[in-house]
Order: C-alpha cells, then sequence, then structure tokens
C-alpha cells in the first residue's frame, strides 16, 4: 500500500546518508537537508495524513504536489492555516503533535521542495526553495491587531493584565527566517487550544502577512 511504499523509501535513504545541499546559505540558516526531512515526514506523523506523490495517507493534501519554488512565508501560511483541522485529526488518531525546531522546519520543507515522482529528495536549489519576499515590520503590528493577537499578548511595552501569552517582549532570538517560522509554528497549537476556549475563529493568514508577521517579531 503507498504507506508502507513510502516508509521503505525513507527508511532506505536513511542508510544512504545526506545529500550535499547546493546553496550558498544566510547566516544562522539551519541545514535544509533532505533526506532527513524525508524521515521527519514519517517520524513526525505527517505520513499518517499525507501523501507525497501518492505514497503516505489520504486524509490531506498530496504535499509531493505543492508548486515549486517552495516559498518558506507561503508555506508556512498554508501550514498555520492547516492547524485547527490537523489538531482535530491528531486527536483522533491519537499522534503527537508536531513541533519543529528551526532545522527540522528547514529540512522538511527541503524534502517536498525536492521530492521526485519516486519519493526519493534531491538536492536543494533556488528551484526548489526559498524564503520569500521580507516582510515590514509596521505591517506585522498591524497584523497581530487585526488578527485577534492581542486578546492574549501585550504589544511590547504594554499592559499584561489579563494577557495570558504575556507581552510579545518574551518573544526574542529570532536570528533567522527559519526559527521565527518554527516559533510561530510551535506557538499555534497552543493557540490553537486557546482559541476553541474563547470561541473564537482561527486567524487564517496569507503569505504576506506571515512575512510581516515575521518581521514584526524580530524587529520589535
Amino acid at each position: 500500500m503507498p504507506r508502507r511504499r513510502f516508509l521503505a523509501v525513507v527508511v532506505g535513504l536513511a542508510i544512504l546518508g545526506p545529500l550535499s545541499v547546493a546553496f550558498t546559505q544566510e547566516n544562522l540558516t539551519p541545514t535544509r537537508d533532505p533526506v532527513s526531512g524525508a524521515r521527519l515526514f514519517a517520524s513526525k506523523g505527517c505520513v499518517a495524513c499525507h501523501a507525497v506523490n501518492g505514497a503516505g495517507g489520504s486524509g490531506g493534501p498530496d504535499l509531493g504536489k505543492v508548486p515549486r519554488p517552495i516559498v518558506l512565508y507561503d508555506f508556512a501560511a498554508r501550514m498555520w492555516n492547516h492547524v485547527p483541522q490537523m489538531s482535530r485529526q491528531i486527536t483522533t488518531l491519537g499522534l503527537n503533535h508536531p513541533y519543529l525546531n528551526a532545522d527540522e522546519m528547514s529540512d522538511l520543507i527541503a524534502f517536498l521542495g525536492t521530492v521526485d515522482a519516486s519519493g526519493r529528495p534531491g538536492v536543494v536549489s533556488s528551484d526548489s526553495l526559498s524564503i520569500g519576499e521580507p516582510g515590514d515590520r509596521q505591517r506585522g503590528e498591524r497584523v497581530v491587531a487585526d488578527k485577534g493577537c492581542l486578546a492574549c499578548h501585550a504589544l511590547p511595552g504594554g499592559d499584561v493584565t489579563g494577557k495570558v501569552g504575556g507581552s510579545f517582549d518574551r518573544w526574542t532570538g529570532f536570528d533567522s527566517p527559519w526559527i521565527t517560522v518554527s516559533t510561530i509554528w510551535n506557538h499555534a497549537f497552543l493557540m490553537d487550544i486557546e482559541t476553541r476556549m474563547q470561541n473564537r475563529a482561527w486567524p487564517r493568514l496569507t503569505a504576506a502577512e506571515m512575512a510581516d508577521l515575521a518581521a514584526f517579531l524580530t524587529h520589535h
């Protein structure tokens, strides 16, 4: 069956070792290792719901068909918008939440950006993966206000009374887009719980809004 075929490919790739990345990387850029990304796709449980070129689960979109190059902020926005549905499915299947650090985020996207029809990852290049246009800090502050983030968080220097998420002053150390996006992603699962408790709609983000939010968190 497709999932077994995909897992067999992943096990085979684990023996091959990491592929080289023919790509100049900015400072503090994570590993972008497609082979590690293939392993993560299985170990984080993505394969339970998603296929890659027909191999894997059928509960979500086939991620092997994501348009290339994969743009970090666009992909992150798609993942963010998918969180409520994903959380329900995780609960139904008894899976763990797929938390990702910056390296893991970059490896997973590198895999999805290079995988071929047979399920084998290739070499990362500008044709398979890009960061996307940088966001704007001031627009990002408007995103924070417009999307309801201030129901739980306070702006830097603001009043934190009644703010269960504290101030955005606490969000520090975002020295690369990958760190920022992975932190937003991990925070989304806690936010999903809080949003449902408050009976509020999930705040959907466009790729541009994700870039602006990242800029705000990086430079506030």
